[in-house]
């Protein structure tokens, strides 16, 4: 499973991409109302944000356009957001026995040392 960022605000301050991801899918309003059972007027409502989409609208419209919901938002949203490289090298690693994983990450670390303040942060996350 890709590992995501995610930074939450509330709800209401949320942009949305619903309208480019439900094109992805190849859906229209019409179809995917009718997958929701909410009309295509409705869900226009939601694209446009006249409307707030809600979580669990969101996960509703994740499962049925086959994506995640972190998806909907923008990029803007996610300041730590993995590139494509970077999450492959992450899947790669969760591939790895434990030895193999702490050998990459000693190499990884002498080209890109931590900072004092991401170690700190790193032992508050333990604990």
């Amino acid at each position: 499973m890709p590992a995501i960022i995610l930074h939450f605000i509330p709800m209401d301050k949320l942009p949305n991409r619903l309208r480019a991801m439900r094109k992805q899918a190849n859906m229209t309003l019409v179809q995917l109302g009718e997958h929701m059972g909410m009309t295509h007027t409705h869900l226009s409502n939601m694209e446009r944000g006249v409307r707030k989409l809600d979580l669990e609208t969101m996960e509703r419209l994740a499962r049925i356009l086959n994506c995640s919901v972190a998806d909907f938002l923008t990029d803007d949203h996610f300041p730590n957001r993995l590139s494509a490289q970077e999450q492959s090298v992450i899947d790669n690693m969760r591939r790895m026995e434990s030895g193999d994983r702490n050998r990459v990450a000693d190499i990884a670390s002498t080209f890109a040392p931590e900072t004092d303040q991401q170690k700190r942060a790193a032992n508050d996350d333990l604990r």
